[in-house]
């Protein structure tokens, strides 16, 4: 038997996470109406994109939120009760929350007010200090709730994830190679190897079903942000950490699923036809099962029939619907892929390189 997937200790109460998620959006509502409209508002603020701004900011906070539900949800890490994080694990997300926390803090007070002056400055916007800072007191409630309090909290959820995934898949194909090695050569060792293969994929097929709406939904985010008016309330500056931000999620998710995907399954294929050959004995029917489990992995287990299985998971095929309809709606404007993708300042050093 293969290790079992540990998920039920791995989850996050559902009930706290909405609440916190709940508390978080009101607040953040606040905050950026606040920074917007009323005595604490200012001329340039207006000036940026508008007194209605904060509607904007309001819809980003809100899909960011539901999509971090989403994620949750397809990664398993939902559930009634909270799991008891064991120590080292614990120490790996407090650091995370740690760096995370000072990074924003640093975002908020430092790079993101300089670089919406620099705006400003390109606009023709005259301002004071008043007129950036005031503002920016209950604006920087808005901005910590989203990269504290829905960002980070989805990063300590995917690390968590992560590196409880990678130690199943590799236990499980550790085991399947220890009874690849044996020298069994009954019936019982021919079904209990069929049994293990077959509990090896299922490990990889739930672990690649869990990343492939994380990929999808944050590059679908990532294109919705800059083909629509959402992206006028923020500052070139804060649209490359957001990107830098999800390139952080989505290469180690990428990683894994084309790790698991296209070398995992592969590599549990052949593990298994190299054990088949023990079978081939002067028992005639136990040389016809291995013969026909043979024949099973050319024709009924290729890794494009597991890519298949993977995709038509209900759960993917949402994002993956949505993706490719802002993927087609993208296709249509002439700011070209990369440029959804990839910080401005890594953008402009390949159009340096190869312009």
């Amino acid at each position: 038997m293969t290790a079992p997937d540990d998920s039920a200790q791995l989850r996050f109460r559902t009930s706290t996470v909405l609440k916190t998620y709940s508390i978080v959006v009101a607040i953040g509502v606040l905050g950026t109406y606040l920074a917007y409209n009323g005595l604490l508002s200012s001329q340039a603020w207006q000036a940026w994109s508008g007194r209605t701004a904060w509607i904007r900011d309001s819809i980003r906070l809100l899909l960011s939120a539901l999509a971090a539900l989403f994620f949750l949800w397809n990664m398993d890490m939902l559930g009634s009760e909270s799991a008891r994080v064991p120590p080292d694990a614990k120490r790996r997300e407090l650091l995370v929350v740690l760096a995370g926390t000072l990074v924003t803090i640093w975002l908020t007070v430092g790079v993101f007010p300089a670089s919406f002056q620099d705006g400003l400055r390109q606009r023709s916007i005259s301002f004071t200090a008043r007129d950036i800072w005031i503002p920016y007191i209950p604006y920087a409630l808005y901005n910590l709730g989203f990269w504290i309090g829905i960002v980070m909290s989805l990063f300590v959820a995917f690390t968590r994830r992560f590196v409880a995934d990678a130690r199943w898949w590799r236990s499980s194909g550790q085991q399947l190679s220890a009874i690849a090695r044996s020298s069994d050569t009954t019936a019982d060792g021919l079904l209990r190897l069929r049994r293990t293969f077959q509990e090896h994929v299922a490990c990889l097929k739930t672990i690649a079903e869990r990343y492939v709406p994380l990929i999808l939904g944050v590059a679908l985010l990532l294109i919705f942000e800059q083909v629509t008016s959402s992206h006028r309330t923020l500052t070139q500056t804060a649209i490359d950490v957001a990107k830098v931000a999800s390139w952080l999620l989505l290469v180690p998710a990428l990683g894994l699923f084309i790790v698991t995907v296209a070398f995992g399954y592969q590599n549990s294929i052949d593990t298994l036809d190299s054990a088949l050959p023990r079978f081939f004995t002067q028992d005639q029917s136990l040389t016809s099962e291995a013969l026909d489990l043979q024949k099973d992995l050319v024709w009924e287990h290729s890794p494009l029939e597991f890519i298949a299985s993977v995709v038509k998971s209900a759960s993917v095929s949402i994002p993956a619907l949505a993706a490719l309809i802002a993927w087609a709606f993208e296709a249509l404007k002439s700011g070209g892929w990369l440029a959804v993708f990839l910080p401005q300042p890594v953008l402009g050093f390949f159009q340096r390189i190869y312009g």
